[in-house]
């Protein structure tokens, strides 16, 4: 048991290390990540094997812990109930009571912070008092049972006290982690989400199980699995993560995201985009969705049905490829454009002027593998599932690199980015190396190796939404993404549709293009747009007087 508890309690103090060093725009939430794992490893360390908190920091690391907790209330106050159990926790402990002792500046802190609640005065006055008088057998006893726990710990892993650590877990083993541990905090609530009075400790459990477990392991396998489904490569180590789950228990994980999704709506985007990756990933799980996706227990968050005698007949109920969108969604006082950017240097997301200065908000996740794994790419795909329902907000663009985990978030959103009844992201590619061939299937239709670039594409591209978005007009000049061209050229409106589409032609080549793709595949320019210098040239084929701001290409050898 004891070294269950010790990798539990090393997890959780690693991810508080990573909060420390995470940038201010990012604190809470790796703070709020590194305090469920906390607050739970401690509880349990306390219930099950209360030795191991002795041993597992020094004096001056358990300092930094104990600031950091303190840290976090200050940002955010609605912590601090968190906080305070954390604490009683660790204080159960003379060695981390008396660590804070020792530290004048800690302690001075955290009486302050005790001060508030008077259930924490026995503990606060020990605190301020500090040790007692040394008995040597006492002194005696604790250090042979720290040196017994330390031992025991050692050898349960397998290795003598003197050796390094065994090597960290693969991404594998972080996937089936995340999900049995997910697992198992459905199975101590009965797959019922608690809610109700006196429920608060069970239901942050909960959610705790959900959000920091479950969501995140079913992310990791969808994204392993499109990766390695697209390389032809095998899948049978993945397939057998989600065999481990029982099949009696595929309608109760069901049930449960349910009644999340019921009791908690800031988190209903999440549920239901987890409910879609795991179908991806489990034909078991599809069928239990499948049920129930019929007219009897409905999921809540499916369209209702209309009534039996309202069916079109047999035969006529059409189904469009996308649902309507608004290819000028108005952009109300108050509401947030955003570009997200997925990089490997901070530089890249930290130092974009042009696009600060006209307002819009850089969301940055520095997909740093220097250190050992990123989960840039996971945190960055859940924050634009958020995003992307939320109607303040509008994702202006999506920058990423040439990394797998990349091209697998953005082809993993596409399902959702055109659901919200807005104009979609302009998906680009910052990358030396990268082709419009390596992001097939992906929705990037932009790519350059020069940051300034994409960011006077992401500028010109806000200020496009905010002037309406992207209209069009018979002989209009303008720019359309040409797969077979393998980038982005000249062209010419012919015609508008009845049903929107604006029809193109470039060279010998047509093109109809549907409003939803407007701004993806088909873009209306300012005279100072940096497409005018970066679209290739393709003669047209019918006659166009284009405006005096458009450059006109010389002649090419061959053309008459």
């Amino acid at each position: 048991m004891a070294d269950v508890i010790l990798t539990k309690l090393r997890e959780a103090l690693a991810q508080v290390d990573k909060a420390r060093q995470a940038v201010d725009g990012n604190f809470n939430d790796e703070a709020g990540d590194a305090l469920n794992l906390c607050r739970k490893a401690f509880r349990e360390a306390v219930n099950k094997a209360p030795e191991t908190l002795d041993t597992v920091q020094k004096p001056d690391e358990m300092i930094i812990t104990l600031n950091f907790l303190l840290k976090v209330q200050e940002r955010k106050s609605l912590r601090k109930a968190q906080i305070k159990a954390c604490i009683e926790n660790l204080f159960s402990r003379d060695v981390w009571l008396f660590a804070a002792h020792k530290d004048e500046e800690t302690k001075t802190k955290m009486l302050a912070f005790m001060s508030a609640y008077s259930e924490m005065n026995e503990l606060a006055t020990k605190l301020e008092e500090g040790p007692p008088p040394e008995d040597p057998k006492a002194t005696a006893k604790a250090k042979k049972e720290a040196a017994a726990a330390k031992a025991a710990a050692a050898t349960v892993e397998g290795r003598e006290d003197t050796e390094e650590p065994p090597e960290e877990e693969s991404p594998e083993e972080i996937t089936r982690r995340l999900i049995q541990v997910g697992l198992e905090g459905f199975r101590e609530c009965d797959f019922v989400y608690p809610t109700g009075m006196h429920t608060e400790m069970k239901s942050d459990d909960a959610l705790e199980a959900f959000a920091s477990n479950f969501y995140l392991g079913v992310s990791r396998l969808a994204t392993t699995v499109g990766t390695l489904t697209g390389k032809g490569e095998d899948i049978s180590e993945q397939e057998g993560i989600i065999k481990e789950i029982p099949t009696e228990e595929m309608s109760k994980i069901l049930s449960f995201l349910v009644s999340m999704w019921e009791a908690k709506s800031p988190l209903r985007n999440k549920v239901t985009y987890c409910v879609e990756k795991l179908k991806d990933v489990s034909p078991r799980f599809a069928k239990v969705v499948d049920e129930r996706s019929q007219r009897n227990n409905r999921l809540p968050w499916l369209p209702a049905l209309p009534d039996l005698p309202e069916y079109p007949p047999i035969g006529t109920l059409q189904h469009p490829a996308y649902p309507a969108i608004a290819p000028r969604a108005a952009i109300n006082a108050g509401d947030v454009c955003t570009v997200v950017w997925i990089d490997s240097r901070l530089e890249a997301f930290t130092n974009c002027k042009s696009m600060f200065d006209v307002g819009l908000n850089v969301k940055g996740f520095h997909d740093d593998w220097s250190r050992g794994p990123s989960d840039a790419t996971q945190k960055a795909e859940a924050y634009l599932v958020e995003a992307l329902a939320n109607p303040k907000e509008h994702i202006v663009g999506i920058i990423v690199n040439n990394g797998p985990t990349h091209k697998q978030m953005l082809k993993n959103l596409l399902t959702c980015i055109f659901r919200n009844g807005r104009p979609a992201p302009f998906c680009m590619a910052c990358t030396m190396k990268g082709t419009y061939a390596d992001f097939a299937g992906c929705g990037v239709t932009f790519i350059d190796k020069n940051r300034q670039t994409v960011e006077a594409v992401c500028v010109e591209e806000m200020k496009t939404r905010r002037a309406g978005g992207h209209k069009f007009e018979k002989n209009q000049p303008v720019v359309v993404f040409s797969t077979g061209h393998q980038g982005w050229v000249r062209a010419t409106v012919l015609d508008i549709e009845e049903d929107g589409k604006v029809v193109v032609v470039y060279g010998a080549s047509r093109k109809s293009i549907p409003p939803h793709d407007f701004g993806l595949y088909l873009r209306s320019l300012p005279e100072d747009s940096v497409f005018w210098l970066l679209a290739q040239d393709v003669l047209p084929p019918v006659e166009c007087i284009p405006p005096s701001h458009m450059p006109v290409a010389a002649p090419k050898a061959g053309y008459k």
